[in-house]
């Protein structure tokens, strides 16, 4: 599975996660989603959108949290079948690594899910 499928396959496990129909897999920069409050496709791509990431965020009941300049974290509370804890290393920037912690969060809550 080469990164752009890999990346594909977290955003769709994440909307999977947040109640997100996808309505078409776009060929770069995400997908195009429907939700109840938003029913008309619209572009969601939570990897590179601070305010993507925030509404995912909060869909999932994620509480992220930073470790000085190193590490941002993203868990989810509680599911039935454990706790979901993803740390992400700052590499790129700590804003990117937050985005990129919420939705690899999101797609493991999203990979639990029936």
């Amino acid at each position: 599975m080469n990164h752009d499928d890999n990346i594909r396959e977290l955003l769709e496990l994440a909307a999977k996660a947040a109640g997100l129909r996808i309505s078409n897999r776009l060929t770069k920069g995400g997908l195009m989603v429907c939700s109840a409050d938003r029913p008309a496709p619209h572009k969601w791509n939570p990897r590179d959108d601070d305010g993507d990431a925030l509404r995912l965020a909060v869909a999932c009941r994620l509480t992220v949290c930073t470790d000085g300049d190193a590490t941002v974290s993203a868990f989810e509370a509680w599911l039935e079948d454990g706790r979901v804890f993803v740390t992400q290393r700052v590499s790129e920037g700590r804003r990117t690594a937050t985005r990129l912690a919420i939705v690899r969060a999101a797609a493991e809550i999203g990979r639990r899910m029936p």
